[in-house]
Order: structure tokens, then sequence, then C-alpha cells
């Protein structure tokens, strides 16, 4: 449950904030938010963190390999328990962009017109744009931390002082 309450209210205030945008206007979604341009994005984007992930846990046994050189136990432990963490942290960064290509198709087969009068349409399709919003944005932000593990892997292996 604690492991849950970080995230959530990452994504409830970059929701909230899309949805700030785009009320006030300050923002020209029209060609970012199109379905066809984030089936595109995602797609793009889910491929390209399966090649890293990839890359990176070919990369595992390199750096468990330089960890066990480590002469201090305790500090060996402690990096090898990072390397499940990065892990999982990976596999929730690919997940969470799965997740938003199936929201963008559910939201892209929704007519909001045949949902609600024309007053509640408004809202409604000010949601909906401020969620894809926040999908383009929470996405950047997966991939920005996949490329970040990606270069502190490599850097580790590069590094001899890290030994």
């Amino acid at each position: 449950m604690k492991n849950l309450v970080r995230p959530v209210l990452i994504i409830l205030v970059v929701l909230a904030g899309s949805y700030f945008l785009i009320s006030k206007g300050w923002i020209e979604y029209s060609y970012f938010i199109q379905t066809d341009f984030l089936f595109t994005f995602l797609g793009v984007f889910i491929g390209f963190s399966i090649s890293l992930y990839t890359y990176i846990t070919s990369m595992f046994d390199r750096v468990r390999e330089k960890i066990n050189q480590v002469n201090d136990e305790e500090n060996a432990i402690i990096k090898k328990s990072l390397l499940v963490s990065v892990h999982k942290n990976i596999r929730k960064d690919i997940n969470w962009q799965i997740g938003s290509l199936i929201l963008v198709v559910i939201l892209s087969i929704i007519n909001l017109k045949s949902v609600c009068e024309t007053d509640c349409y408004l809202i409604l399709s000010r949601i909906s744009d401020s969620v894809l919003l926040s999908v383009f944005i929470l996405c950047i932000a997966a991939i920005k931390d996949i490329i970040k593990v990606a270069f502190l892997f490599s850097d580790y292996l590069i590094n001899e002082k890290s030994k």
C-alpha cells in the first residue's frame, strides 16, 4: 500500500495539471493528443523501452560480477538488492506504457457525444484530453527513467573506481 501512494500522487498531480492547462486553453494539444499520434508515439516508445530493457538485462551479469569484486560484503549485498529494485522499476515503466496504449485505445473507441448531453460533453472532453496529455507526459518520464538506468549501468561498468 505504501508503495502505491507516491505513483498515485504523481499521476493525480500530472492529471490535475493537465486538466488545468487544457481548461485554461494554455496548451495547443490538437496535434499530439490525437489518438493516431499517441498510437504511433506509444508504439515506438514501447519498442524502444523493450530494446533498452534487453540491453540493460544483458549487462546484469557483468554488473553482478563487478559487485562481487567489492571487498565490502555489506556494500555488495546492498548493490545486489538495488539490481532487483532496478529490474522491478523498469518493468513498471514498460507496463505503464503498455497500459497507456490500452487506455488510448479505449478513449479513442468511446464516443463522448453519445454518452452525454452538450453540457456534460465539454467536461468529459476536457477530462479525456487531460488523460491523454497526462499519458503523453508520463510516458516521456518513464522512457527517461529507463534511459537513465541504461546510462548508469554503462557508467558503472566503464568506471574502474566503482569497484
